[in-house]
């Protein structure tokens, strides 16, 4: 089968690395990363926007981690009402912020407060994730919050969030910041991004799941922010 440019570049950008890792402090660890790729920020911001690991550590908890990643010259920053947004695929369950960090110069400590996400301009509504205190100055390199399932159990990682009613697993409101960002810069531009349900087993740019096992079948070069 022969993939055409847009199907590889939507392939590159949606990359989804699946497998089980046993980690030392916990035999349960099972594992998802995938790129926010999509956005409505405009042409000059190409992406990918965000990494997000999650990490379903027992059948009816997992933890969800946001990291900043930095592309075409921007660092792109969470910030604001959504910062972080899921939709976890549970009747009903529970959370709490973990962790809200900035690890670029100059910043305030970002506060954060676990919320039914709501909205996230263009791209649905979302039922789990942490909203940031402020703006700028307040925003944050990784964001991380713990979800527990109180009306059932996970099978797999891939189980823990499902499509919202426009098809999309997670997003995040985020700023563009130029590289060497510090506390006294400035967004030259925000917006959100987003990324959609992967679809098992219906071909290119879906992704495959693959079980008891590691399948990666592309990545945007990026770099995660430190």
């Amino acid at each position: 089968m022969t993939v055409g440019s847009s199907a590889r570049a939507a392939l590159m950008g949606a990359a989804v690395v699946l497998g089980s890792n046993v980690l030392a402090s916990s035999a349960w660890a099972d594992t998802m990363t995938f790129d926010l790729f999509a956005s409505n920020m405009g042409a000059g911001f190409t992406g990918p926007f965000i990494e997000v690991t999650v990490n379903r550590t027992s059948d009816t908890t997992a933890t969800i981690t946001f990291d900043s990643l930095t592309n075409g010259g921007f660092t792109y920053l969470m910030h604001g009402n959504g910062a972080a947004a899921v939709n976890v695929n549970a009747a009903s369950f529970t959370g709490a912020v973990i962790s809200t960090t900035n690890s670029l110069t100059g910043f305030g400590t970002p506060s954060g407060t676990f919320v039914n996400a709501g909205a996230e301009d263009g791209f649905g509504k979302f039922n789990a994730g942490v909203d940031l205190f402020d703006g700028f100055t307040h925003s944050a390199t990784e964001i991380q919050f713990s979800v527990t399932n109180t009306s059932g159990t996970w099978a797999n990682v891939a189980s823990v969030l499902t499509g919202n009613g426009d098809g999309n697993i997670a997003a995040a409101q985020i700023g563009a910041c130029p590289v060497g960002c510090t506390g006294s810069s400035s967004f030259t531009a925000t917006g959100f991004a987003a990324v959609p349900t992967p679809t098992v087993g219906a071909g290119l740019p879906s992704v495959v799941l693959a079980c008891g096992g590691l399948l990666a079948l592309a990545r945007r070069r990026r770099q995660k922010v430190a």
